[in-house]
């Protein structure tokens, strides 16, 4: 950072005088939108739940920790979270992987259709799946049930399983975009040496294909990983009638 700084505010103009440009302008000005918007809340919130005016002070922040219900929407959160960022991925891996590395017809539309889940926030799934999977009311619930004449829903998507199902349907896209590009742009000719010398497919995606992917994989299950933690639609349209909180 030091260095950046040097560079930018040390520039000298042809005649050795030290300048202060319009690059330097612009750096400043970001500078201080980013401590206002971003770091300036973050001190607030740390100060108001650490600090009773200049006092150090731990018993607001133990008292909301330590609360029943606090912990059981944390450990939902968490959990929540955890599934959906490996189920997620695994999806996300092989619709790449069919994309990327075979012949199946069609790869255009398919890529297409996986970009429409940007259009449209998670909750409007949550709220159609809810019509269609709700353990009472549903569609599909309600059909099964007057066919079979059962009390017993086929599916209950208000369950930690139906919040899982719903976020992967909507954030495995961000592995999915990362590993395709990242094999697109990879050298085909390393594969198919390896496959010429003898390797085996298996060999091929552990040795080869899979470590030059993996920047790709971890960037897009981060992004899984941030953008579950920090949603609150989902679990809260299909969690909050069974009695599953998660952190707002």
């Amino acid at each position: 950072m030091r260095y950046y700084l040097s560079r930018i505010f040390n520039k000298r103009n042809v005649m050795g005088e030290r300048k202060f440009g319009l690059d330097s302008s612009l750096f400043l000005l970001t500078l201080v939108i980013l401590v206002i918007t971003v770091l300036l809340p973050i001190v607030m919130i740390v100060y108001r739940t650490f600090f009773v005016g200049f006092k150090l002070d731990w018993k607001l922040f133990t008292t909301t920790i330590v609360a029943k219900e606090n912990l059981s929407a944390i450990y939902n959160t968490i959990r929540i979270a955890f599934f959906v960022t490996v189920f997620g991925t695994i999806v996300g891996l092989f619709y790449a992987w069919l994309i990327g590395r075979s012949d199946i017809p069609m790869k255009g539309l398919m890529r297409g259709l996986f970009t429409i889940p940007y259009m449209f926030p998670p909750f409007f799934g949550a709220m159609a799946w809810s019509l269609m999977l709700s353990p009472r009311s549903g569609y599909v619930n309600k059909l099964f049930m007057q066919i079979t004449n059962s009390t017993n829903p086929l599916f209950n998507i208000n369950s930690i399983a139906g919040i899982v199902f719903v976020e992967v349907c909507y954030y495995f896209p961000f592995v999915f975009l990362q590993v395709v590009s990242a094999l697109e742009r990879m050298d085909p000719t390393l594969e198919e040496s390896a496959r010429i010398a003898g390797a085996g497919q298996w060999y091929v995606i552990r040795k080869i294909t899979l470590p030059l992917v993996l920047p790709a994989i971890a960037a897009g299950s981060m992004l899984i990983l941030i953008s579950s933690l920090s949603h609150f639609g989902v679990p809260a349209i299909l969690g909050v009638s069974n009695n599953i909180f998660t952190l707002p």
